[in-house]
């Protein structure tokens, strides 16, 4: 594994695990993060806040993550993985009008991770891509 696989694999831990100050250690100046359902880049609070929203209906998100690929490239990381969680929490929307109560189900969630280093190995940019479709179906059985 290398040194920046090492390093997000640790961001990721601390982040999904609501560790803010832990995960910060990993960042850069301006870090900006885009998940595929939100049209905005994030800050790493916002980034934070999504996480503990998600936590809501997932509460073990991040503990089963497997991973089927990394590819490093210059100061990019693109790691290619299913996450596991259990939906056992209402899944509020962005604003926190509306929730799709939990179903109890266990979700498998395919996902990749693309992320740009800075010059000191820390985070500025992340992307998540989810497959939405996928992980809707499940949801809403």
């Amino acid at each position: 594994m290398t040194s920046r696989s090492k390093k997000y694999r640790e961001f990721i831990a601390a982040a999904t695990a609501g560790n803010a100050d832990e995960a910060q250690r990993f960042v850069a100046p301006g870090f900006r993060a885009t998940l595929n359902e939100m049209l905005v880049d994030l800050s790493f609070r916002e980034f934070m806040n999504e996480l503990a929203r998600q936590r809501e209906a997932f509460s073990n998100l991040g503990a089963n993550i497997e991973v089927m690929d990394t590819r490093e490239e210059d100061d990019r990381l693109v790691i290619t993985y299913t996450l596991t969680v259990t939906f056992d929490g209402p899944l509020r929307s962005q604003d926190r009008s509306r929730s799709v109560p939990p179903t109890g189900e266990t979700l498998r969630i395919p996902s990749q991770d693309r992320v740009v280093f800075d010059e000191d190995g820390r985070i500025v940019e992340l992307e998540i891509v989810t497959d939405m479709g996928h992980t809707l179906a499940q949801m809403l059985i």
